[in-house]
C-alpha cells in the first residue's frame, strides 16, 4: 500500500561544518512542497533537546544522512548518534522499505566510508556542495510516497574540473509562509530563512582579482563560499544580530552572549548566530559524576548576578561566553559545588573536557566529580588529579581535599585549648634554625604569643582578639602550621597540591575580587575571590603554609592582605620556617595518594633556575652572521594556489598553499581580507600562540586580533609546521633537533611574506607583524632578520628562563631588532614574570627608546582586550599611517 501524498517528514543528519550545503538541499526540498524537520520550541541541551532528536528521528519518514570529508574526519560527534539510531530503526521495517537516502556533498565515495552498514545497502546520491539538481527532489517525492520496495537511486555525478572556479551559487527563493521543520545533528537551525542569507558566491577571479585590475601570482583553485554570516552587516539597525555584532566589537562577551540567548530558535537571526558565536564564545561539554546535575552559570566578576541555569548534565557543546564563568552543580543527595571555567586566552574554539592541566592559560571543564556529605570532608572541596613532573618522570596525583577556607582563629583556638602546645607528638619535624637543632623546649619559648603564653604572635593572652573568630588565624611559623594540621587528623598540602588548586588564568579576576594591597585581614570568605576548584582567599588574606622546602626556607604561597597583587603569582615565595609575620597563615589539605607519590611531592623542591639576562653578552657581529646564514633559503616559483574563499560578517577567509623555502613541502596560509577599507590593504603577518599546536584545525581555534580587521587591515596567518592541520606528532624528526624546527617556522613567515608582495591588493611598503605569547616571544628571530617588517606588536612576550642552542638563543637575536616594537605584558603573568623576563626583554631591544613601548596590564598571560585594542590600533596608525 503506497504511502499518501508526501505525508512524512525529511529528517537531515550532518554535522556542523556542511551547515551552508545542507541548507541549500533543505531549500531545494522545501520549494517541492517536501517537509524538512525542524523545531521553533527552543531546545536547551541536556534537557528536552536528546529526547526531541530521537522521537524525530523515530517517526520521520525519511532519513537522509549527509556525508562528506567533514564527517569521515570526525570519529565523535551526535550525528553518529543519529546515524545509530537510524540504523537501529531499519531493523524493524520490512526488507526494502524506502527509509535511507545518504547523500555525499563532495568526492567521498561509499568504499571506505565511516557509516552504518545499512547504509552501505542502498544506493547513495550525489549532491555536490549541496546543489542538488531537480531529479533530487524528485526521487526524494517518489521514496515517499512509493511502494515498499522502491531504493534510491545514485544521480549523474557532474564531471570535476580542477583548478576552476565554482560558478556562482543560484539565489535562494523565498520562504513559504508554512515554517518547514528541520532537525540536523547537533544544529537545529531554519532551513526556510536561508534565503536572506545564502546570497550568489562570486567567482574566485573575482574575489582575489585586486580592483585595480592587476593579477596576483596565484593559480585559483577549488572555492567553497560560505556566506550566512556575511548577511550580518545588513542586518537592520537595533537588530539583535546588529546588536550582538556591535558587543563583539567592543569585546563585550557577555553581552553578545546574553543577546545570543534572546535570539528565537528557528529565525533567520538563529542561523546568522551559528557564525557569530565562535567570536564570543566557546564550545563546552559539561558531564559530571553522577550524571543528572542541575548547572548553573553567571560571570565569574558579578557575585550578584543572578544565576542562569545551563541544563541538566551531561551538558553537551554548549556555548559560554569568553572570559571566566562561575559554575554551581545540583544534584538531590549531593552537596552543591561551584567551579571556574574560562580564561583570557581565546584563541581556542572548544574547551575540551580535561583538557587542560597547567591551567596557566584558561581552566577547561572536566569530569565534575559530585560528592554527599560522607565522602567530602567538612570544609574542604575536591581537587582533579593530575599529572606531575618530578625528576623528568610524569607522575600520576590522585584527586585530593582542600580547605575551602583557611584556618581561621576559631579553629586554632581549638588546638590552644587542646594542649597543643604541651603535646609533642603532634611536633614532628626537627627545630632547624642557622644550622643548629634546637629542642623542643628551646622552639616552644618562640611560638607565645604578646603576652608571652602559647599562641601566634598576633593573639594576646593564649586568646585572639575579639569578633575576629571567623579571621584567618595569622602569625604562626611553619611549625606550628605542621603541628595544628596533625591534630585535626590533616596536613599542610605540598607546593605542587596548593598550585594545582590556584590557577594562573584566572588571576584578571580572581586577583582584584581578593583582600590584597589593603590594611587589615577579613573574615575568611567575605571577598569573591575563589579559584577555580572553589576555594576562597588563596590570593590575599594571609599567606598559607605549605609543606615542601627550599633550602632552609619553607614555601609560602598565596600573599598576604598587604601585599601587591603581583606577589600573589609568585609560586617560588619561600620564608625561614620560624618566621611568624603578622600575615602568615595556612589552610589543610587530606591527599589519599601512594606513599611513594606522597614522598615524591613532599621533597625539597629546587629553586626556579632564573637567568641573568642583562649580564649576559650576546654573540659577537661576526658569530651572528654565521647565524644569519642559517636562515637563507633559495628563491623559487611560490606556485600558489587558493584552495577555498570563507565569507564572514567583516572579512573573506582565503586559503592559501604555496611552495616552502625548503624542499617537498608547501605552507599553507590563511589571508583575511577586511571588508572595510580599500586595497591595497596594510597587512598584519600573525604568528599565534601555542593553543594552535593542539588542535587540528583553523575552525578549532579562534582569531584574537579580529578587531584588526574590523578597522580595514588585512591578516595572514601561515600555518606552522605541527600545528593546525599541519600537525604531525608522528613525526619525531621533525622535533629532534628544535633549532631545525625554529628555522622552519621563520622561514615559513617569510616566505608567506614573499607571497603576500605578490598580491597587487596588499601594500608591500606596509607590513607590521604581531606575535602573541609562542610568536612574541619567538618575534626576535624573524624582527632581526626580516626587513620587509616595519613594525611590531608582541602580546606578552619574554625570555624563557632554559637554554637553546646558542644558534637559536634569544639573548643574541632581541639586541639586533631594530623595528618600532610596542609591548603589552601582564603584571602578574606566570609565563613570562614581568621582573625576570618580560621587563629585560624589552629593554634589550635593539630598537631605539623612542620607538619602543611596553605596556603593564593589571593581567595574567594576556592584555585586557581594551587595552590590546587601544594601544594596537594607535600604534599601527602610528608606523603605518591610518587606514584609507
Amino acid at each position: 500500500m503506497a504511502r499518501s501524498a508526501l505525508s512524512g517528514a525529511v529528517f537531515l543528519s550532518y554535522t556542523s561544518q556542511d551547515a551552508a550545503a545542507v541548507l541549500r538541499i533543505a531549500e531545494t526540498l522545501r520549494a517541492a512542497g517536501i517537509e524538512v524537520w525542524f523545531d521553533k520550541d527552543e531546545l536547551v541541551g541536556g534537557d528536552a533537546w536528546d529526547a526531541k532528536i530521537r522521537g524525530q528521528i523515530a517517526s520521520c519518514a525519511l532519513f537522509v544522512p549527509v556525508i562528506s570529508a567533514a564527517t569521515q574526519a570526525r570519529r565523535e560527534g551526535y550525528f553518529r548518534l543519529e546515524w545509530k539510531l537510524a540504523d537501529e530503526r531499519t531493523h524493524l521495517m520490512a526488507e526494502g522499505t524506502p527509509f535511507l537516502l545518504p547523500v555525499t556533498i563532495d568526492a567521498t565515495t561509499e568504499r571506505g566510508a565511516l557509516v552504518p552498514k545499512s547504509f552501505m545497502a542502498v544506493q547513495w546520491t550525489r549532491a555536490p556542495g549541496g546543489e542538488a539538481p531537480p531529479a533530487f527532489a524528485n526521487r526524494v517525492k517518489t521514496l515517499l510516497v512509493g511502494e515498499p520496495g522502491t531504493r534510491a537511486t545514485v544521480l549523474p555525478t557532474p564531471s570535476p574540473v580542477a583548478k576552476e572556479p565554482s560558478p556562482p551559487t543560484p539565489p535562494l527563493k523565498p520562504a513559504r509562509k508554512a515554517f518547514a521543520r528541520l532537525a540536523v545533528g547537533g544544529l537545529l537551525i531554519a532551513a526556510g530563512a536561508t534565503y536572506f542569507l545564502l546570497k550568489p558566491s562570486p567567482r574566485l577571479e573575482e574575489s582575489v582579482r585586486p580592483p585595480d585590475g592587476t593579477t596576483p601570482a596565484i593559480n585559483p583553485g577549488t572555492q567553497i563560499a560560505v556566506n550566512p554570516a556575511a548577511a550580518v552587516t545588513a542586518t537592520p539597525p537595533g537588530g539583535l544580530i546588529s546588536r550582538i555584532d556591535q558587543a563583539i566589537g567592543k569585546s563585550d562577551w557577555e553581552t553578545a552572549y546574553a543577546l545570543a540567548k534572546q535570539v528565537p530558535a528557528g529565525s533567520a537571526d538563529a542561523i546568522r548566530l551559528e557564525y557569530l558565536w565562535p567570536q564570543f564564545s566557546w564550545v563546552v561539554s559539561i558531564p559530571t559524576d553522577p550524571p543528572g546535575a542541575t548547572v548553573y552559570r553567571r560571570p565569574y566578576h558579578s557575585a550578584e548576578t543572578a544565576w542562569e541555569k545551563l541544563g541538566v548534565t551531561p551538558l553537551e557543546k554548549i556555548h559560554l561566553p569568553h572570559g571566566l564563568s562561575r559554575l554551581r552543580f545540583e544534584r538531590e543527595g549531593y552537596l552543591p559545588i561551584e567551579r571556574a571555567v574560562g580564561g583570557g586566552v581565546i584563541a581556542m574554539a572548544e574547551l575540551r573536557v580535561g583538557a587542560n592541566t597547567a591551567t596557566n592559560y584558561f581552566i577547561t571543564s572536566e569530569v565534575f566529580k559530585l560528592d554527599t556529605a560522607k565522602s567530602l570532608p567538612e570544609g574542604m572541596v575536591r581537587v582533579p588529579g593530575w599529572k606531575e613532573d618530578i625528576d623528568g618522570q610524569s607522575v600520576e596525583v590522585g584527586d585530593f581535599f582542600l580547605g575551602k577556607y583557611e584556618v581561621t582563629n576559631r579553629e586554632y583556638q581549638t588546638f590552644v585549648d587542646a594542649g597543643g602546645y604541651q603535646r609533642r607528638e603532634f611536633w614532628e619535624h626537627p627545630f632547624v634554625r642557622d644550622g643548629k637543632t634546637l629542642s623542643w623546649e628551646e622552639a616552644m619559648k618562640l611560638f607565645t604569643d604578646k603576652t608571652a603564653r602559647p599562641g601566634p604572635s598576633t593573639w594576646i593572652g593564649g586568646a585572639y582578639p575579639d569578633g575576629q573568630d571567623q579571621f584567618p588565624v595569622g602569625g604562626v611559623s611553619w611549625f606550628e602550621a605542621a603541628a595544628c594540621a596533625r591534630f585535626f587528623g590533616r596536613e599542610l598540602p605540598t607546593a605542587p597540591h596548593w598550585r594545582r588548586a590556584f590557577a594562573p588564568a584566572i588571576f584578571p579576576w580572581q586577583l582584584p575580587a581578593s583582600n590584597l594591597e589593603r590594611e587589615v585581614p577579613v573574615k575568611v570568605g567575605q571577598f569573591p575571590g575563589m579559584s577555580w576548584i572553589g576555594a576562597y582567599d588563596m590570593a590575599g588574606n594571609v599567606r598559607e603554609w605549605t609543606f615542601n622546602a627550599l633550602g632552609d626556607q619553607r614555601f609560602i604561597l598565596g600573599s598576604g592582605w598587604n601585599d601587591p597583587l603581583y606577589l600573589a603569582a609568585n609560586t617560588q615565595s619561600a620564608q625561614s620556617p620560624f618566621d611568624r609575620t603578622a600575615s602568615n597563615g595556612f589552610r589543610l589539605a587530606i591527599t589519599q595518594d601512594a606513599v611513594a607519590v606522597t614522598d615524591a611531592l613532599r621533597r625539597p623542591q629546587p629553586p626556579r633556575v632564573t637567568r641573568d639576562f642583562r649580564s649576559e653578552r650576546p654573540a659577537s657581529d661576526e658569530v651572528f652572521e654565521a647565524y644569519r646564514h642559517l636562515f637563507d633559503y633559495e628563491m623559487r616559483a611560490l606556485d600558489a594556489t587558493i584552495d577555498a574563499t570563507v565569507e564572514f560578517p567583516h572579512w573573506t577567509r582565503l586559503s592559501v598553499t604555496f611552495a616552502a623555502a625548503y624542499p617537498g613541502e608547501r605552507v599553507p596560509l590563511y589571508l583575511y581580507l577586511p571588508r572595510t577599507g580599500r586595497p591595497p590593504y596594510q597587512t598584519v603577518l600573525f604568528w599565534p600562540g601555542s593553543g594552535v599546536r593542539s588542535v587540528n584545525s583553523i575552525e578549532d581555534s579562534s582569531l584574537p586580533i579580529d578587531f584588526i580587521l574590523r578597522g580595514g587591515r588585512a591578516v595572514a596567518q601561515p600555518v606552522l609546521i605541527n600545528t593546525l592541520h599541519r600537525r604531525d606528532p608522528t613525526d619525531a624528526a621533525r622535533r629532534a633537533s628544535r633549532r631545525d624546527l625554529v628555522i622552519r617556522d621563520v622561514n615559513d613567515m617569510r616566505r608567506s611574506l614573499d607571497f603576500l608582495i605578490s598580491r597587487g591588493d596588499i601594500d608591500a611598503t606596509k607590513l607590521a607583524y604581531f606575535g602573541y605569547s609562542w610568536g612574541g616571544t619567538s618575534a626576535p628571530f624573524l624582527l632581526a632578520l626580516e626587513p620587509r617588517l616595519g613594525v611590531a606588536v608582541l602580546n606578552s612576550a619574554g625570555f624563557s628562563s632554559g637554554n637553546s642552542l646558542p644558534e637559536i638563543d634569544l639573548r643574541t637575536y632581541v639586541p639586533r631588532v631594530q623595528r618600532p616594537v610596542l609591548m603589552l605584558n601582564g603584571e602578574y603573568d606566570n609565563v613570562f614574570p614581568l621582573e625576570t623576563s618580560a621587563r629585560p626583554f624589552f629593554d634589550l631591544l635593539g630598537t631605539p627608546a623612542e620607538l619602543k613601548k611596553l605596556v603593564v596590564t593589571p593581567g595574567g598571560h594576556f592584555a585586557p582586550r581594551e587595552t590590546l585594542v587601544r594601544e594596537t590600533l594607535d600604534w599601527l596608525d602610528r608606523y603605518l599611517g591610518p587606514v584609507k
